[in-house]
């Protein structure tokens, strides 16, 4: 629907812009009657694309655990760095204790007492979570996360973990996971190294349905010495009595994420991780230019995208974290404009709501100037410069967010994507 709500003029002694290789210039007019014009446009089309970006979450500064939404998200570990005086091959050791400690920094749903980890003992390399192992019959890549339980030793469970939670339904900052007495000789095992038996760590496991997301601190290869799961053991020598203990933090870690997005009619999404969706979004920009025959300058533009919070989900640390840039259609595909994707300094951000909740909408003060001057104002200069914005998750794989918006089309007007445009009208010329 194309249409033009509401037009608001004020006199005033301003400032006028102009527009000029893509950039919004400040020039001081002469006029004492300059006039600012607010207009409001929705949406003329709206629809979400599934992209084929595929993260990886080895990199990730945050490990998930549990379930939400529709997903499950299991953490593989490895620790295989042990203190070389533990690989004494006339030596062996035997491990009498061993923990992991994880630091927990909050979870996104609702944290419950009794919500359980189970780890299992993985039985196949992996460098990444999204490793090839192959193709399928159609020629697909398949990744090793797609069949991950294929790859873990589900006879061999490690132990189990009960995530201690708050009085405020938060878990606990410190998280501890025990292994248990016959799980010892496997730690054994990936500290010595002589024996020839494969090291490729293990799986923590959701029990039950947790109906949400603990987020633990990942290793960060930036901060080697002091961040990540740290695996703390005890251990005696065959011919020495005395308990030793050694402390070492995980060589790598990520986490598998399991399930699809199940998405509503009359909706748009940008979400993150696995085949992350996108919203595009058209206006008719050209109502400006009939409005305004005489010439106009656009000062500044707030776009607001109306959340269905019913199916939103939004990571607690994170919060809003979107963006916009311009895309082109290319024959069945849509692609990043290339004059936006290589200039970073025409992003806008996306990431605070209006007031009441009710929008996601540009961060006010200079994004609102750039999405004018770069954006609104290009395009009526140029109605072919580009043909979407393009609305999405600024990370695709440090945590878990899924913005529903509703479409365009919505038989309710609060219910409609808008941009809210103030432009000041060029003066008469004088004779």
């Amino acid at each position: 629907m194309k249409l033009l709500l509401m037009l608001t003029v004020i006199s005033a002694s301003l400032f006028f812009f102009s527009c000029e290789n893509n950039t919004l210039d400040s020039v001081q007019t002469d006029s004492s009657t300059s006039k600012l014009v607010v207009d409001t446009l929705y949406a003329s089309s709206t629809r979400t694309l599934a992209t084929t970006f595929k993260p990886t979450t080895l990199s990730a500064s945050r490990l998930q655990a549990g379930d939400l939404g529709g997903y499950t998200f299991r953490p593989i570990l490895r620790f295989t760095n042990f203190p070389t005086d533990t690989l004494d091959a006339t030596n062996k050791i035997t491990v009498t204790d061993a923990r992991i400690e994880f630091k927990a920094l909050g979870a996104t749903g609702n944290a419950t007492d009794g919500a359980r980890l189970r780890a299992y003992r993985v039985n196949q390399p992996w460098l990444t979570d999204v490793d090839s192992v192959g193709v399928d019959g159609t020629g697909k890549t398949v990744r090793w996360q797609d069949r991950h339980f294929a790859y873990v030793n589900q006879d061999t469970v490690l132990g189990e973990m009960e995530i201690s939670v708050n009085g405020d339904n938060i878990p606990e900052s410190l998280q501890t996971f025990e292994f248990d007495e016959d799980a010892l000789p496997i730690v054994s095992d990936w500290a010595d190294t002589t024996a020839g038996i494969s090291n490729f760590g293990l799986m923590l496991d959701p029990v039950g349905d947790l109906d949400f997301i603990m987020h633990i601190e990942a290793r960060l290869l930036t901060v080697t010495d002091t961040a990540g799961p740290t695996l703390i053991y005890s251990y005696k020598f065959e011919n020495d009595d005395s308990v030793r203990t050694d402390t070492i933090l995980a060589i790598s870690d990520a986490f598998l994420i399991a399930g699809d997005l199940d998405t509503i009619p009359g909706r748009t999404y940008a979400t993150t991780y696995d085949s992350a969706r996108v919203t595009l979004m058209q206006f008719d920009f050209e109502q400006l230019n009939t409005l305004y025959p005489g010439g106009f300058n656009v000062a500044s533009a707030n776009l607001q995208i109306p959340i269905d919070w019913a199916n939103t989900i939004v990571d607690t640390i994170t919060g809003p974290n979107l963006q916009l840039i311009a895309a082109n259609s290319e024959s069945d595909s849509v692609a990043i404009n290339l004059t936006y994707a290589t200039n970073a300094s025409l992003i806008v951000e996306m990431n605070q709501y209006s007031d009441g909740d009710i929008y996601l909408e540009t961060q006010a003060g200079n994004e609102r100037q750039d999405l004018a001057g770069g954006y609104v104002q290009v395009k009526l200069n140029d109605s072919e410069f580009y043909d979407y914005f393009y609305i999405e998750e600024k990370s695709k794989a440090s945590y878990f967010s899924r913005f529903v918006f509703f479409e365009g089309d919505s038989l309710t007007l609060e219910n409609r994507p808008r941009i809210i445009i103030k432009s000041l009208l060029l003066p008469d010329e004088r004779l």
